[in-house]
């Protein structure tokens, strides 16, 4: 990816994980948003889902036009901060 770029992380994967590629990708001159979705296959299914989106404010607001309409239901915070006690880090549940 090219300098300038914004990396938007939904995967379910640990906070120490995206603090890293965070850390990686700035030394490249990429951002990485850390924005883990939560809510489950009823809110799925429903367009409820929850997506806290940590990582720069101004990187953020570059990339909302993308988002389809569906803002984010909480912002804030560095990149890991909201996957700390989260699904992320929670055993998958049927």
């Amino acid at each position: 990816m090219a300098p300038g770029g914004i990396i938007l992380v939904h995967s379910t994967v640990s906070a120490e994980y995206v603090v890293r590629l965070a850390r990686d990708c700035r030394s490249h001159g990429v951002t990485v948003l850390d924005a883990p979705v939560a809510g489950f296959r009823r809110r799925a299914v429903t367009g409820q889902l929850t997506v806290m989106v940590g990582g720069p404010a101004e990187e953020f607001e570059r990339v909302r036009p993308c988002r389809s309409g569906r803002p984010p239901r909480g912002t804030g915070g560095g990149v890991g901060r909201h996957r700390r006690g989260s699904v992320a880090d929670s055993p998958p549940k049927g």
